[in-house]
Formats: structure tokens, C-alpha cells, sequence
């Protein structure tokens, strides 16, 4: 435990012995301490006897319980009923932690039965060292230490009614089914806007109305798509999901992609739909249309080249009529092309993970699909046959080299095409 620990700890143990009352906030992060070091067994002081015993005795169980009952009813475990047993409890853990420096430390231990007891008696106690409360809480008098009782004694010969207990199968078939039904209404019921459209399903957490236009391109972009590619479109649902919050979007994705490196917005698709996610940054139209072509191409076709896949979607992701002359990008490969080559296609070809994606080759991507869009015809129709043939199932030639193929002088068609094109 940290020097924050123990300063709690310090604090319980003085207040507790002098009869004084808890503060609320104190209270409820000492609580949050100590029992985060007795629950983990893997941690130094979880696999200490002593921590052992307090699982084991109920006492983590019961403070839990009173701990959610109070939070629930919006107090402190210091303002209610639930203050003894917490006291108690809280004694034990700084016994557990080494705080308490008393000659009679606590122990935990179950008392034994005096000899007026007979039959068996199915009642746990734990023993501590300080009765913070005798007045209303009077020391036992068949315990070798002074405790605070914490459930009731059943008499000896006293009949005990046993419940219902449905065979095992037959109890984890119930689970299942309820755990399936109450999880699936609580996961279409948990997005408070929605929207649906020509295969898109749109999940919010905020108002959709001031996007109703941005909703209405990701509605058109399958069929500009299809139609620049000259591939048959695909019914293949894409769903959309949109947080007004970073934090949010962050604790979600987290939370069910837990190996997956965090991003502005995404697209993730493995045996399912596509998935789109996004949450509303300054840059949240670009993202969203950038994701979204993701999600068309995946739906359409088996296989897209990395480099084709992210030159597309930066091309896509602006609005229609800006997508031929308004890109940031254009100026910058103005540029270059006065004094460089033009990228290299074969390099862009070997690149096979996201993280090997930099600014530079994001833009070098979407400078040849510019290029193929917009340069000679010869490199459109490339594009098309290529895209036809992924679609029909057919390993295409390398489009690098069927460019090369159809283009005469590859690279000085490309720096002409960038030279002069203006509006």
C-alpha cells in the first residue's frame, strides 16, 4: 500500500478508538483502498493469511453489500446504520495492513462454542480488538475476544427449511437465455438516437438534426462510390455509431477493443457488418465520410491493398464538389513533383499494417488515386478492370505494374497531370 493508504489508515484507526464519527469522503476511499488490496490475491498483501481470512470469513461480502446499499440511497456508509459494521470492518483491514500497534492486535478466528452449546451452530464471527460502540452494540460473552455480531445465532434443534435448488444445466440454460434477451434490449434500448437508411444504421448519443446533411452524403457515398469504380454495390448492412464526447468514445472503444490502437475514428470489420466509430471532433464530417468509405469498399469487395484503401477514403472523405480541385493535399504534390519523383507505387504496394501509414504516404496515396481518377483515361479504365477483377473473385496483376503496362511513361504522366491541373 502507498503512503496514501496508510494516512487512511491512520485516520479510521484514531477516529474509530476516540468514539468520533467518519467523514463521508474519507470514509468511502479508505473503503475503495483496502478492499482493492484485499480482494486482488495476486498482490503482495492478498496473499497474506490475514487477507485470506477476511475473504474467506464474509467480511468483504457484507461490507460490499452495505457499501452499495448506502451509495445507492446517496449517503455515506458513516451516516446509516451500516456505520458499526464498517467501523468493524475498517478495523480489520488496518489490522491486515500493520497500522494497528496495539499489544492485542486483532485476529480473525471462529469462537469456540461454550459448553452450554450443543448441536452444530452455523453462525460465522469474526473476533476483533475494539468495540467502538458498547452502548448500543454490548461485547458477547462466548467469544474469547470482544466482536460485534454480525448475523443471527440458529438455535440448536432449531429446523432449517432448505431451498429450491433447479439442477445445474437446467439453471445455466435459464441464465443464458435471460442474460441474452435482458443484454440485447439493453444495447438497442442504450442509444437514444438512431437512424436508418439504404443499409445504414446510425446510433448516437446525441441529437442527430444538425447533422441531417453530413447523414444524407453517407446515405449517397455507396452510389458515388459505385459509380466511380464501376463496381456493383453492396446490401450488406454498415453500422454507424457517433458520441458527442472523446472520453466517451474512448471508454467504449476500451472497453470492447481493448488490443486495438485508439484513434480519432475507425472502422473495424472482421466475421460481422462493418462497424464505423466517431465521435464529434472539429474534424468530425472528414472522419466520418473517411470511415464510411472504409466500410462501402469492405461491404463491396473481398479484398482492398492498404494504400488503395486509405488513398480512396482520403479522396472520398471530402465533400463532392470539392474532391477534384479543394484538397489541402493538391498544393503540397504541386510541389513535390517540380523537383522529385513521383512516388513510388511498388513501395506503397509492400506496406501492410496501419502503423506504417504516415502523413506521407497517406498523402502519396491519395496523389495516385487522384491520378487514376482524373489523369489519362488508360489510367482510369486500369483502375476499373482492377476493381472488377477483386470483385469477380480474380487475382488482378499487381496495379503498379498494370499501370506501367497501360500508361506510357508512368511517372511523367503523373508529374504532367499534377503540373496541369487547375480548375
Amino acid at each position: 500500500p502507498s503512503g496514501q493508504d496508510h494516512r487512511f489508515c491512520d485516520i479510521i484507526t484514531r477516529r474509530v478508538s476516540e468514539g468520533r464519527s467518519l467523514g463521508c469522503c474519507k470514509f468511502d476511499i479508505a473503503w475503495h483502498l483496502y478492499s482493492r488490496q484485499i480482494c486482488c490475491s495476486r498482490s503482495d498483501l492478498g496473499r497474506s493469511p490475514q487477507a485470506t481470512l477476511l475473504r474467506r470469513s464474509g467480511v468483504m461480502r457484507r461490507m460490499s453489500r452495505a457499501y452499495h446499499v448506502s451509495r445507492e440511497e446517496g449517503r455515506s456508509l458513516s451516516d446509516g446504520e451500516e456505520r458499526p459494521y464498517a467501523s468493524m470492518y475498517l478495523q480489520q483491514f488496518v489490522s491486515v495492513l500493520g497500522n494497528v500497534k496495539s499489544a492485542a492486535r486483532p485476529t480473525l478466528q471462529h469462537p469456540r462454542r461454550s459448553p452450554e452449546e450443543t448441536g452444530p451452530s452455523l453462525t460465522r464471527r469474526v473476533a476483533i480488538a475494539v468495540n467502538p460502540f458498547p452502548a448500543r452494540y454490548p461485547i458477547g460473552t462466548r467469544c474469547h475476544a470482544p466482536k460485534i455480531r454480525m448475523s443471527k445465532t440458529i438455535a440448536p434443534g432449531s429446523q432449517v427449511r432448505k431451498k429450491w435448488t433447479a439442477p445445474w444445466p437446467t439453471f445455466a440454460i435459464l441464465i443464458m437465455i435471460f442474460a441474452t434477451v435482458f443484454l440485447t434490449e439493453t444495447c438497442e434500448a442504450s442509444w437514444p438516437y438512431t437512424a436508418q437508411k439504404d443499409g445504414f444504421s446510425i446510433q448516437a448519443d446525441f441529437p442527430l438534426q444538425p447533422y441531417e446533411r453530413l447523414i444524407y452524403e453517407i446515405y449517397l457515398q455507396r452510389a458515388e462510390i459505385s459509380n466511380t469504380l464501376k463496381i456493383s454495390p453492396s446490401n450488406e448492412k454498415i453500422d454507424i455509431y457517433l458520441f458527442a464526447k472523446r472520453s466517451t468514445y474512448e471508454q467504449y472503444m476500451r472497453h470492447y477493443f481493448p488490443t486495438v490502437s485508439p484513434r480519432r475514428a475507425m472502422f473495424i470489420k472482421s466475421n460481422s457488418p462493418g462497424n464505423v466509430f466517431a465521435y464529434a471532433s472539429q474534424e468530425f464530417d472528414v472522419d466520418l465520410r473517411h470511415e464510411s468509405t472504409h466500410a462501402i469498399l469492405h461491404a463491396a469487395l473481398p479484398m482492398v491493398p492498404l494504400w488503395l484503401d486509405e488513398g480512396l477514403a482520403e479522396y472520398f472523405e471530402q465533400p463532392a464538389n470539392k474532391r477534384a480541385f479543394d484538397n489541402t493535399y493538391l498544393s503540397q504534390v504541386r510541389k513535390l513533383v517540380r523537383w522529385q519523383r513521383p512516388p513510388s507505387l511498388k513501395r506503397l504496394e509492400s506496406l501492410t499494417s496501419i502503423d506504417e501509414m504516415g502523413a506521407t504516404e497517406y498523402r502519396q496515396a491519395w496523389a495516385w488515386v487522384h491520378f487514376m481518377l482524373h489523369g489519362p483515361p488508360a489510367a482510369r479504365q486500369t483502375l476499373v478492370d482492377y476493381f472488377q477483377s477483386v470483385q469477380k473473385h480474380q487475382p488482378p496483376r499487381q496495379l503498379g505494374d498494370a499501370l506501367s503496362a497501360n500508361v506510357p511513361n508512368l511517372e511523367q504522366a503523373f508529374a504532367d497531370h499534377f503540373r496541369r491541373w487547375h480548375r
